[in-house]
């Protein structure tokens, strides 16, 4: 199972915010780029995710010293060589998992070459992959170290194409000693963090509630979530389930678990009570009120539609526009 240990919000800066809808814009427009407004300097109060997400590794790593960190696992977001660089450091050279953009070059004696030219001539060989320590799929896996310009050093980059994808996906890996297996399934772990996301939403009950705008409201939504997680374990079978090493429930599952206790109590409570009806009676009125109708604002009924029928004085304009119409004659 996966755990969060930490979290850290990103917010842009509202200066580079009105930037990028002004660059947009005007690139919708068709102006040039060297006509276009400069990017504005980096606002110090607003770092940007790479930064704040070697924030979160040294937060984990400093009361954690006797935790072995084998590999970190990332999106492409995190694939330039300075976040590359600096989190292998911070775990005394770990293993660093990142995809690397097609449009990376490699240095080929003194020219450079795009990665994607340099795995089309090397389609690589079968391989089974185990993805995220469970099922195994066969795919087509080429591997080479070299060196890559933007990273100004040698990378293992791996190269993957599965038989329904239409091209192939590169990886790259800081550490040169890792087999070629281990880096891809190693990789494929950081699908855990999209699992997480999805129970949070799903099942927490976060998709159909409004967003709670800017950081202190993130910090509060997070907060609520991890008070609902530490309910969801605190029944006995979870704790014997972790206990016994044996694959944990899911949310959605002890979530209905929770709401089938929480009928039951109250079923047992209105059976048990001296005056069953008058109890029944308070709970219906008090789950109604909680429960309460909502009114659609999708239908038309007692909106203002308008004035939708023509205008007599406009009649002429109109008669005036037709028989102005050119007629094109062959």
């Amino acid at each position: 199972m996966s755990l969060p240990v930490g979290f850290v919000f990103s917010e842009p800066a509202p200066e580079l915010r009105a930037w990028y809808k002004q660059a947009k814009r005007r690139k919708k427009q068709g102006v040039p780029p060297t006509q276009r407004p400069p990017k504005p300097t980096p606002n110090a109060q607003y770092p940007p995710k790479q930064p704040l997400a070697l924030r979160l590794l040294a937060a984990f790593k400093a009361p954690h010293p006797a935790i072995r960190v084998h590999g970190i696992a990332a999106d492409a977001l995190y694939g330039p060589g300075a976040f590359v660089d600096a989190a292998s450091a911070l775990f005394e050279g770990g293993q660093v998992l990142a995809p690397i953009r097609s449009n990376q070059h490699r240095r080929v004696g003194q020219r450079a070459q795009p990665v994607a030219d340099s795995v089309a001539p090397h389609p690589g060989t079968p391989h089974t992959i185990r993805l995220r320590g469970g099922a195994e799929r066969v795919a087509m896996v080429g591997r080479a170290r070299f060196y890559v310009c933007a990273h100004q050093t040698k990378r293992f980059i791996v190269a993957i194409h599965y038989a329904e994808a239409e091209h192939y996906r590169s990886r790259l890996a800081s550490a040169l000693r890792w087999r070629t297996l281990d880096s891809v399934q190693g990789h494929s772990l950081r699908w855990l963090v999209e699992v997480f996301m999805q129970d949070w939403k799903s099942y927490a009950g976060w998709s159909p509630l409004p967003k709670q705008p800017g950081a202190e409201g993130a910090r509060q939504s997070v907060s609520l979530r991890l008070l609902v997680d530490h309910r969801l374990f605190l029944p006995p079978d979870p704790q014997g389930q972790l206990k016994h090493h044996r694959p944990a429930y899911t949310v959605e599952s002890l979530r209905a678990h929770v709401h089938a206790e929480c009928l039951s109590d109250v079923i047992d409570d209105l059976v048990s009570a001296d005056h069953p009806q008058d109890h029944l009676h308070r709970f219906t009125t008090a789950l109604h009120e909680v429960l309460a109708l909502g009114q659609s604002t999708k239908h038309m009924l007692q909106r203002q539609l308008g004035r939708l029928e023509p205008t007599p004085s406009l009649q002429s304009r109109a008669y005036e526009a037709m028989r102005n119409i050119p007629v094109m004659s062959t």
